[in-house]
């Protein structure tokens, strides 16, 4: 009888992993692409200015900057986030927000996306962060269902007119 492989480990990123990072970003990039060619087209450095972004993210101590390892220890996942600030004239200001949330497509729906944001959702409690803000794409089917199923609730929608046609 053959034993399922171990649940991927769910801890903070490294340096080591920026690397492995930036190649699941080339996921997030394509699904992007799908939904908005012109204002998801990455710019020629955009790699490397991720990279530098993430780098810079680990070394900042509030930070959530996560990775889950698979068998063998493959980045097979990774979230970004951390806490934000809202407008001063909001009484809830300081939130904590998640950036990019990546798993490999053909780890997707075995529960590591759902690890990742509680654990990341637990660090922003431990900051003493009341509220956590995400961005999705109403037009991602896999998008429109994950976060609802976490409890996050639309409240704005984000809205963009092209001015050109270039």
């Amino acid at each position: 009888m053959e034993t399922a492989p171990p649940p991927p480990r769910i801890e903070p990123a490294t340096a080591a992993d920026v690397p492995a990072i930036v190649a699941r970003w080339a996921d997030l990039l394509g699904a992007h692409r799908t939904l908005e060619p012109r204002l998801f087209r990455p710019a020629a450095h955009s790699e490397g200015t991720y990279a530098a972004f993430v780098r810079r993210l680990i070394d900042r101590r509030e930070a959530v900057v996560l990775v889950a390892r698979g068998p063998g220890e493959p980045v097979v996942g990774y979230l970004l986030g951390g806490p934000g600030q809202r407008s001063p004239t909001w009484a809830v200001r300081d939130i904590g927000m998640i950036f990019d949330l990546v798993v490999a497509p053909g780890e997707r729906r075995a529960g590591i996306g759902r690890a990742l944001v509680q654990a990341a959702l637990a660090r922003f409690r431990q900051q003493g962060l009341s509220h956590a803000q995400v961005n999705f794409a109403p037009d991602n089917p896999a998008a429109a269902r994950f976060w609802p199923e976490l409890g996050f609730a639309p409240l704005l929608v984000e809205a963009y007119l092209p001015l050109s046609e270039g």
